[in-house]
């Protein structure tokens, strides 16, 4: 602040972004635990050894992630007021969590594809019941979420209902564009159904500006390495 006046400025930082979906795959029918999607923001990207003179980072808890249940971000004009004041308030934190819905659990490894991240997650049917051994399977769902700010990339908002599944985690596929494969049916030519679900063209997240998508793809990259050596 100078004087009566505040300026908010915006430093660019690397970090590793960590993603974690609770669940116990050894129970996918428990209905007592609250589970969470996760995206750690791990800023010690600096390979160096802890211990001595050097402390170890602290350990992230809930605390220190922004809760995006309600999806802060979503709908705000990127440099509107109210974007600004929510990256203000989301600077404080070192990543989010989204919580899943009661009985719903991520039982498959995420992803990270051109600034989105992708989880899966399985709902049991309030039909299962173990004792007499009827099962009925679940709701399988794909989440979709700018890795930055949680918010939705796709146009029909952050999930995509996979049928009665437990999905796995999403595999890429490469043809003429690019495909999230397990993401739905494995052909594409295939119809939509609530067994199938949908084979998704996928979307990338605009690396100069993460508020804005893109069409993902490839670019070339010269990497150069050197020897400095002194002659004298």
């Amino acid at each position: 602040m100078v004087g009566q006046q505040t300026f908010i400025t915006r430093q660019e930082r690397p970090v590793e972004a960590v993603l974690v979906g609770s669940g116990n795959r050894s129970h996918p029918l428990e209905k007592v635990e609250s589970n969470y999607l996760y995206m750690l923001r791990d800023k010690n990207t600096r390979t160096q050894t802890f211990g001595g003179d050097v402390a170890a980072p602290a350990v992230l808890t809930p605390t220190d992630l922004k809760d995006i249940s309600d999806l802060p971000f979503e709908g705000l004009e990127s440099g509107s007021q109210a974007f600004v004041n929510e990256e203000v308030d989301f600077s404080a934190y070192d990543g989010w969590m989204y919580k899943l819905a009661a009985t719903e659990k991520s039982l498959a490894k995420p992803a990270i594809l051109f600034g989105v991240a992708y989880f899966t997650s399985f709902k049991p049917s309030p039909e299962n019941n173990v004792d007499e051994c009827q099962l009925k399977g679940g709701d399988g769902l794909l989440y979709a979420f700018n890795l930055h700010y949680g918010t939705s990339v796709y146009d029909v908002g952050i999930t995509l209902e996979l049928g009665n599944k437990v999905p796995p985690s999403p595999t890429w596929i490469v043809e003429d564009e690019f495909y999230c494969l397990n993401c739905g049916t494995q052909d594409p030519t295939d119809p939509d159904s609530e067994d199938h679900g949908k084979l998704i063209e996928l979307i990338a997240v605009d690396e100069n500006d993460p508020t804005k998508t893109t069409t993902p793809g490839f670019r070339t990259i010269q990497n150069y390495i050197f020897r400095q050596e002194d002659n004298n």
